[in-house]
């Protein structure tokens, strides 16, 4: 059976100090971190938007990677909110998870032009966001299986 990506999230946290720098300049923690951090994010943004002020813009890369579900490494760079620079405790990482997962549950009943505004793609509706959630949750989560694995 295959495991949700909050599943997945969740399971890595016990190798949250496993660090690769063949892989990636941060380590699992920071992977976690950032990937919690922007999904609990979202989920509120989401949550407090005015559906009347949904404006769509067409992007090339947001449309690239919304069909395809996949996101380039090493191309878009962390706004300075979801950029750690400490270590994350497994015990925090687990709050965190905890609080984005009932936010991530909150957000199903929400009217359809609920959005919340991407640094590089504009709005997002809420089919779109959960759409990102999880391409950018798995994007992580590859990065930490390889850092893992090497």
């Amino acid at each position: 059976m295959k495991k949700s990506f909050l599943d997945q999230l969740s399971f890595y946290i016990s190798s949250s100090e496993e660090y690769n720098p063949k892989v990636s300049k941060r380590a699992v923690d920071w992977h976690l971190n950032h990937t919690i951090k922007s999904m609990n994010s979202i989920c509120i943004a989401l949550m407090d938007s005015n559906p009347e002020n949904y404006r769509p813009r067409f992007g090339l890369v947001k449309s690239l990677i919304l069909l395809t579900g996949y996101i380039p490494r090493g191309r878009g760079r962390s706004p300075k909110p979801f950029d750690n620079k400490e270590n994350t405790p497994a015990d925090k990482l687990r709050e965190m998870l905890n609080e984005a997962e009932k936010n991530y549950r909150k957000i199903d009943n929400l009217p359809a032009n609920s959005h919340f505004s991407h640094p590089y793609f504009g709005h997002l509706n809420l089919k779109q966001s959960k759409k990102f959630i999880r391409i950018h949750s798995h994007h992580h989560l590859k990065i930490i299986r390889d850092i893992l694995k090497n």
